[in-house]
């Protein structure tokens, strides 16, 4: 009887994920489904040079078919044509491929949108460089595209600078510029999520190496960095 009651519990918290998930499926196909007689009037477009066709068949084989390979040959097309948020996902597409070519043209359409200001592009082209799997290791490439997405208020990135400070990687060792950093981090994270009481214990630990005029110069840095930050919010 108690497995039945446990088995009964346990189901009835699966079943509304399942229906959840089963949902967004329908949701996602739907949306980008295309019937085959108005794919035939894309295909015809896109030859004519129609962006916008292009964009709704590499849509619809990515997310309704699912056809990588189709959706590439789609999503090349806006890539080349310089559409930056294509070139981010013909990035991701490619960049989990079993062929170290398809990986390496990965990488290179990821610097091309990081270069057009893509805030996902430019994490994960610092994560490949930090990484160094698919890229040569390059740590001061990883931290010149981690302030630019921590300067674009992105949490992780600023928690990734207070690493990089706190460990010398590329830079000198620099306890203070951490410190500023994991205060912006903390700054802009909920203090109820794992992530914001991850950041103040590391925030803690830091303090706890830190003099009081370093902590009062680690301040200042802080204000200064939320102060660009605000800027850039601004313009955005």
């Amino acid at each position: 009887m108690n497995f039945l009651k446990f088995f009964l519990s346990l189901f009835i918290l699966i079943v509304p994920f399942i229906i959840g998930c089963t949902n967004n499926i329908n949701s996602n196909y739907d949306a980008y489904f295309i019937s085959p007689n108005e794919r035939v009037t894309l295909e015809q477009e896109v030859k004519k040079g129609d962006t916008k066709a292009a964009e709704k068949l590499a849509y619809h084989y990515l997310y309704a078919e699912h056809d990588n390979e189709k959706a590439i040959e789609y999503m090349r097309i806006l890539a080349i044509s310089g559409n930056a948020r294509m070139q981010h996902n013909m990035a991701a597409a490619l960049i989990n491929s079993q062929d170290l070519k398809c990986r390496q043209e990965g990488v290179d359409w990821y610097k091309l949108s990081a270069k057009a200001g893509i805030k996902n592009s430019q994490y994960d082209l610092a994560r490949l460089y930090e990484e160094g799997k698919i890229i040569t290791k390059n740590y001061c490439e990883a931290m010149f595209w981690y302030e630019k997405t921590a300067l674009s208020d992105d949490v992780y990135s600023m928690v990734k600078m207070a690493e990089f400070y706190k460990e010398g990687k590329c830079e000198e060792k620099d306890l203070i510029q951490s410190y500023s950093w994991l205060r912006l981090a903390e700054l802009n994270t909920s203090n109820k999520s794992s992530l914001g009481k991850s950041i103040r214990n590391k925030e803690k630990r830091l303090i706890n190496q830190l003099s009081e005029k370093e902590i009062e110069l680690g301040i200042l840095k802080f204000e200064k960095l939320k102060t660009l930050l605000d800027k850039n919010i601004q313009l955005n």
